[in-house]
C-alpha cells in the first residue's frame, strides 16, 4: 500500500505505485533475496501484503530502476557484445531460484551489476552483499554455458557535481560520476557452496516463528557507531572522524592545520537499514525491543 504524506505530485504516484522491476514469478528465492538477512526476508514473505510505505520513500528505488532500464535498453542494441537482463531459473536444494544478471560482456567474460550510489562510496570498500549477489549471478551464468572470469560494479553517482570536484579536488572526490569497481569472482565450487548454505539457512527459517528467527547482526542492520566529527564552519565534510571526544580533541591539538574556529560535532550511532530502509520493522520483535 502506498501513502502520500509528503505531497508527492500525482503524476509520480502513478509511476511509483508499482516498484517491482522484475517478476520472479513462482520462484521461491532470487539472487537478490538469497543474500538478505533471514529475519528480514522471512518477515517480508509473511507480511509483504501488509507493508505500507510512502511515495517519498520509493524515490531511491525509482532512481535505481530508471537507471537500470535505460542501461538495459542501450546495451540490448549490441547483442553480439552483451547478454543483458537474461532471466535464469534453476532448481537448487529443493527450491526454485531465479537470477537476472544486469549484464554479461562476452569478450571480456565480465559479469556486471549496476549500482546507483552517492559520491562518498568512491574509494570505499564494496558491501559484502554486492560481492555475494554478483557471484550468485556468475554461478547462474555458468549453468547457461558462460564462464565469468571478472566481476564488476558499474557505480553511477547520483549526487556528483562539477563544482564539488573543483572545490574538493580529484584526490578527495570522484573525477567522474561513473566508474567501475572490480569484484572478486569465486570458484564455481565456492559459489555453489555459498548458494546451498544460504538456501539451507532460509529453508530452516521458513519453519520458525517470528520470534525464533535469527537476530539481525550489526552488519545486517548497517550499524554505525557513535562518532565525533571535527568540523570547520561552512564545510560539510568532517576534517576527522574520531571514536571518542577525547580522540577528536587530541587530533585538533596535534594538527598543524587546525584553526581556532574548528569544533567537534557528536554524531550518534544508528542502525541505518533498520531505521531508514527496512520495510518490515513494524513486524520485527528485534526492532521493537531495540526501540523500547
Amino acid at each position: 500500500m502506498l501513502t502520500n504524506n509528503y505531497n508527492t505530485p500525482s503524476i509520480m504516484l502513478d509511476v511509483l505505485e508499482d516498484d517491482v522491476r522484475h517478476d520472479v514469478g513462482s520462484s521461491d528465492y532470487s539472487a537478490t533475496s538469497l543474500v538478505l538477512p533471514p529475519r528480514l526476508l522471512q518477515l517480508k514473505k509473511r507480511y509483504g501484503h501488509q507493508i505500507i510505505d510512502d511515495a517519498r520513500d520509493r524515490w531511491h528505488l525509482f532512481l535505481g530502476s530508471a537507471l537500470h532500464e535505460y542501461i538495459e535498453k542501450k546495451l540490448k542494441r549490441k547483442p553480439d557484445k552483451y547478454i543483458v537482463e537474461h532471466k535464469i531459473t534453476e532448481f537448487v536444494n529443493d527450491r526454485k531460484v531465479v537470477a537476472i544478471p544486469d549484464a554479461y560482456e562476452l569478450d571480456t567474460k565480465t559479469v556486471y551489476d549496476h549500482k546507483s550510489c552517492t559520491q562518498w562510496q568512491w574509494n570505499s570498500e564494496h558491501k559484502l552483499e554486492y560481492e555475494q549477489q554478483l557471484n550468485i549471478n556468475a554461478w547462474f551464468l555458468r549453468q547457461c554455458g558462460y564462464h565469468p572470469e571478472r566481476g564488476a560494479l558499474t557505480m553511477l553517482t547520483k549526487d556528483w557535481t562539477v563544482s564539488a570536484l573543483h572545490r574538493m579536488g580529484p584526490e578527495a572526490y570522484p573525477p567522474n560520476p561513473m566508474w567501475v569497481q572490480d569484484i572478486p569472482i569465486w570458484s564455481e565450487q565456492e559459489q555453489e557452496d555459498f548458494i546451498n548454505a544460504r538456501l539451507d539457512l532460509h529453508k530452516e527459517c521458513e519453519e520458525m516463528s517470528d520470534e525464533e528467527l535469527p537476530l539481525c547482526t550489526d552488519e545486517d542492520m548497517w550499524a554505525q557507531n557513535t562518532k565525533w566529527a571535527v568540523m570547520a564552519p561552512g564545510v560539510y565534510k568532517a576534517k576527522k572522524l574520531a571514536g571518542s571526544e577525547q580522540e577528536a580533541k587530541e587530533w585538533i591539538a596535534n594538527s598543524r592545520l587546525a584553526k581556532p574556529n574548528w569544533y567537534i560535532e557528536k554524531r550518534p550511532g544508528r542502525r541505518t537499514r533498520c531505521e531508514d530502509y527496512c520495510p518490515v520493522k513494524k513486524f520485527c520483535s528485534q526492532y521493537k525491543e531495540m526501540s523500547a
